[in-house]
């Protein structure tokens, strides 16, 4: 189990973001980060995937290109993510 971090860009005002703050959660419950480029057809076969920004907090991807991610529904490891993010960083 791991979770794969892309890179989109990063900027000195972008440091201290709900990224950071999701990736010390997936530390803190045992999921190794991965950061790396990733094809797009890595998607495509993931079992989850969700993004993380200031409005959009931690959300679940349900499928790219019309095509389902995992089981098509919100996983397990982004379920306890979302949780941990919304309890430790309320709106």
């Amino acid at each position: 189990m791991a979770l794969y971090r892309l890179r989109l860009w990063e900027t000195q005002c972008c440091r201290a973001s709900p990224a950071d703050s999701v990736l010390q959660i997936a530390r803190d419950l045992g999921i190794k980060i991965v950061e790396q480029q990733l094809p797009r057809e890595s998607l495509y076969i993931a079992d989850e995937v969700f993004f993380t920004g200031t409005a959009a907090e931690v959300t679940p991807i349900r499928s790219v290109d019309k095509i389902s991610v995992g089981q098509g529904v919100v996983g397990p490891i982004t379920k306890s993510i979302q949780q941990e993010f919304l309890r430790d960083c309320p709106r």
